[in-house]
């Protein structure tokens, strides 16, 4: 299997006619952790569907371990935005996990299996909520219910987990334990996560872009005014401001 995990060439994408992505270019090597940051609007989340392969680009390609999309779709796992979830819908927190392997269940085989439900129990423990399991997903924490979300992405045992704003709609305790668990989670597969807030950054990500339609990288962690500037098209001192010094240069 190739070293690039995910490789994304020349890509453009038009919404309505407005172009939302402007000839994107970039590659993520296995077991990086590469965070897209920008503003609202930048194009971030049309990015993350456009490597899941559920938007299909005007212009350039997008390959998952050297195939598209589609084809290697069971190494992606996606943590889609907090807000999207119905946390009223009548399930328990083991029974939303589960559906993260509804993918797995192919050919003759309808119903999941006793191997399904172990991966469950698995992806729980990893997030440690094994607790949880039977209580229903409307009645836990926020923090809790973003613990499972997180569990139904990796219950599927991808090879890249995709985050889409994972801190947004949570509490600042919850933020600084997100971060423990994206550490975690980042020794065992590629991470790709994409965010406004550059305030929630760690500073074991290894490569930071920034994007608005153009993707600015340097191909490292840091963050410098050009890229900001060129991406939030606003002072660099309005977007800085009360972030750690570790993950900007001076300015």
């Amino acid at each position: 299997m190739p070293d690039t995990a995910v490789e994304v060439k020349k890509v453009t994408v038009y919404k309505e006619n407005q172009k939302v992505l402007d000839n994107v270019d970039f590659k993520i090597k296995e077991g990086e952790s590469y965070a897209i940051i920008g503003p609202n609007g930048g194009g971030k989340s049309i990015l993350l569907k456009v490597i899941l392969g559920l938007i299909k680009p005007d212009f350039g390609t997008v390959e998952i371990y050297g195939e598209e999309p589609k084809k290697n779709r069971y190494l992606l796992g996606y943590v889609p935005q907090f807000h999207t979830f119905d946390f009223k819908y009548p399930i328990t927190v083991s029974e939303m996990v589960l559906t993260g392997r509804l993918g797995h269940i192919g050919g003759l085989r309808k119903k999941y299996s006793a191997s399904d439900y172990e991966l469950v129990d698995e992806a729980l423990e990893s997030l440690g909520i094994s607790e949880l399991s039977s209580r229903s997903i409307s009645e836990i924490s926020g923090g809790e219910q973003q613990r499972a979300i997180i569990a139904r992405a990796i219950v599927g045992k991808p090879k890249i987990l995709l985050l889409d704003e994972p801190t947004v709609y949570v509490d600042s305790p919850t933020e600084d334990k997100f971060h423990d668990i994206l550490m975690d989670l980042h020794k065992k597969m590629t991470i790709v996560l994409v965010t406004h807030d550059i305030g929630v950054l760690s500073s074991n990500i290894d490569i930071i872009a920034c994007l608005n339609k153009k993707l600015y990288t340097h191909n490292n962690n840091e963050i410098t005014d050009d890229m900001l500037l060129s991406a939030y098209k606003c002072p660099v001192d309005l977007i800085a401001h009360g972030l750690a010094h570790r993950v900007l240069e001076k300015h």
